[in-house]
């Protein structure tokens, strides 16, 4: 991805300055440079392609979107250094990632999915900066020329991009008959060159939004031919040490025939466990009772479900926002009694005990 990088892709899928783009997530804030685009995500069909004004394309991607599910499927055809590739990159439940087609850089598995994804929520960023009230505010046909002076900020869980202020963008916009939006943009913005001067890029893109008339995958699919990889936090040792990263680590065992297959993998490997009435996990914990970090344990919903949220000195996690768990037969955490818990999957999990059953505040008074 364009903009200001603070780690640069390796991989060649994505080795070339258009799609370099960072590692580290964004922070949750609620500035001008990254607000929400909530309206847009009624769109579940992407198209996109990107070039330098003028030049053959870079990439093109077609993309669709099951947000209920957290299914993707993307279509690839990038240009890179070793020379063009084509191919597929999937994520099933949120939780596995497929490539089809595709070998990534070891390591750098999880680029494949996020250089695609930061690239359309960059279209859809602009688009709601000039359509501030949404799609149903686009004309038939609307010519474009906005400069800004406010950047644009834009992330996944294991990426994000910015593309710095002031920036322009030119094209045009338009609404066909059927509801789908296409767009012809050119982005220019400033970057910094060689010796540290200062000049601008440009970036040409060209797709449609559209709404999907069916599921992006059935539970007879077919998944011949793909390679699987679990997605989330991953652990790499390194001498002594532990290297956490989130990332997309292939799949030697299981096996996936077919998407259902996939399914009742993720149902089974992050459900939420089995509900014991004869524990109460209920209150603060910490790794010690002295620490102002920990964990704030308390009932959710009717059906014995907890809510775990990280707390500190400032606050807890939104309640509204967690995932929800039984913690007795949940894989995410191992219960060595009703006072001691470890969270965490792998070699690596840390220890939590409980230092009050009242769920106030986590942080210890000074």
């Amino acid at each position: 991805m364009p903009g200001n990088m603070q780690r640069d892709v390796r991989t060649a899928f994505f080795c070339v300055a258009l799609l370099a783009f960072a590692r580290q997530g964004l922070a949750r804030d609620k500035c001008g440079e990254c607000a929400s685009i909530e309206d847009w995500a009624a769109f579940t069909s992407i198209s996109l392609t990107l070039s330098p004004p003028g030049q053959p394309p870079v990439a093109t991607w077609k993309a669709r979107f099951d947000h209920k599910a957290n299914d993707i499927l993307i279509d690839a055809d990038v240009t890179a250094d070793p020379g063009r590739m084509k191919g597929s990159i999937a994520m099933v439940g949120g939780r596995v990632m497929l490539t089809k087609g595709l070998k990534p850089e070891r390591g750098y598995e999880i680029d494949a999915l996020d250089g695609p994804v930061l690239s359309m929520q960059l279209v859809l960023r602009l688009l709601d900066r000039i359509f501030p009230k949404g799609p149903s505010s686009i004309p038939q046909e609307e010519r474009i020329d906005r400069r800004d002076p406010i950047a644009i900020k834009f992330a996944t869980p294991s990426a994000s991009g910015r593309i710095p202020a002031p920036w322009h963008l030119g094209g045009k916009v338009a609404k066909t008959s059927g509801g789908a939006v296409t767009y012809d943009l050119v982005l220019e913005y400033p970057a910094e060159g060689r010796g540290g001067k200062t000049g601008s890029e440009k970036m040409h893109m060209v797709g449609e939004l559209a709404v999907l008339a069916e599921p992006v995958f059935r539970d007879d699919s077919s998944l011949e031919g793909w390679t699987p990889y679990g997605v989330g936090p991953q652990e790499e040792k390194s001498g002594d040490s532990t290297i956490l990263d989130y990332g997309a680590k292939r799949h030697d065992q299981p096996m996936f025939r077919k998407v259902g297959d996939v399914r009742a993998y993720i149902a089974d490997e992050f459900g939420p466990g089995k509900r014991d009435a004869t524990r109460d996990f209920t209150g603060s914990w910490k790794g010690k009772c002295t620490e102002d970090f920990g964990l704030k344990i308390l009932h959710r919903g009717d059906d014995g479900k907890y809510a775990v949220l990280f707390c500190g000195p400032g606050g807890c996690d939104d309640v509204e926002t967690a995932t929800l768990t039984y913690i007795t037969g949940d894989k995410g955490y191992t219960v060595v009694n009703e006072d001691e818990i470890l969270s965490g999957r792998g070699q690596e999990k840390q220890r939590y005990v409980r230092c009050s059953k009242e769920i106030g505040s986590i942080a210890t008074p000074r």
